[in-house]
């Protein structure tokens, strides 16, 4: 429900699950935006050097 004054936004209610959800979707963006930066940037190595390194630090547990 949005509550308004003089026809611009002044208040929002909504449940916690909607907001809940809300929250998470907005997280996931922003990972999926840092993930794209990323790559515009160069910033990626192959899959199999990544994979290599997770393997090795487990390893060394």
């Amino acid at each position: 429900m949005k509550h308004s004054t003089r026809g611009k936004a002044k208040a929002v209610l909504e449940d916690v699950a909607a907001r809940e959800q809300d929250q998470e979707t907005l997280a996931l963006l922003k990972i999926l935006a840092l993930g794209r930066r990323e790559v515009e940037e160069g910033r990626t190595v192959p899959a199999e050097v990544a994979f290599r390194r997770l393997r090795e630090r487990r390893s060394r547990r």
